[in-house]
């Protein structure tokens, strides 16, 4: 967001546009889920990261994750929704703890450093935004 900020001020009606969305969201939590629900693409650095943490190089599982993309992609499925031996016919190393990847909440929690998507994260950026209206 820091470095699309400038863009945002000099473009009112995209802040508005901007703002409309966060607001539908801010009134709505639950529509955060039905929009993210079965998105298991949304988490797909999580499952690299579960892999680089059974001892997978990076590079690696950075292939894997791509493989199992275009495995969902040709079965028509959600990420998510591939099964724990169509996972491990690309990579060994999952198990059937795997699936815990797509936790999005858990997920967004990790990520709470300064610019990340982490909840407390992102309502700091709104707050701020939102002082700038």
């Amino acid at each position: 967001m820091m470095n699309i900020e400038p863009q945002l001020l000099e473009q009112n009606g995209t802040v508005r546009l901007v703002s409309g969305h966060l607001s539908l969201l801010l009134n709505d939590p639950d529509l955060v889920w039905v929009v993210i629900d079965g998105q298991g693409e949304l988490v797909a650095t999580d499952v690299v990261d579960y892999l680089v943490n059974k001892g997978v190089p990076f590079r690696n599982a950075h292939h894997v994750i791509g493989a199992l993309v275009a495995m969902a992609e040709e079965k028509s499925v959600p990420l998510n929704k591939l099964s724990l031996n169509d996972v491990q016919s690309v990579d060994a190393h999952f198990a059937a703890d795997w699936v815990d990847c797509f936790d999005v909440e858990n997920a967004l929690k990790a990520r709470e450093k300064t610019g990340m998507p982490g909840p407390n994260e992102v309502a700091k950026q709104i707050a701020r935004i939102r002082s700038m209206l």
